[in-house]
């Protein structure tokens, strides 16, 4: 028996699953996202500078939104 299938056994877990994790085979699911536009970094910046608007007091409104979520 080969030894993802007795891993597959004795862990319960289904051995298509262990044999693409070994293989480094991305799920199908996973693959289907799109790339983020923007980088961590980059996502931190526009936070940092809509909660300084917001402290100079500038409304979060929508016009900010929609301008954000169209970059």
């Amino acid at each position: 028996m080969p030894a993802a299938k007795k891993a597959a056994k004795k862990f319960k877990v289904p051995r298509a699953t262990l044999t693409y994790k070994v293989k480094g085979i991305t799920p199908r699911c996973r693959r289907m996202e799109p790339d983020p536009i923007l980088t961590h970094d980059e996502e931190t910046i526009v936070v940092q500078w809509i909660f300084s608007l917001a402290k100079a007091g500038f409304p979060v409104g929508n016009i900010l939104y929609w301008t954000v979520f169209n970059i």
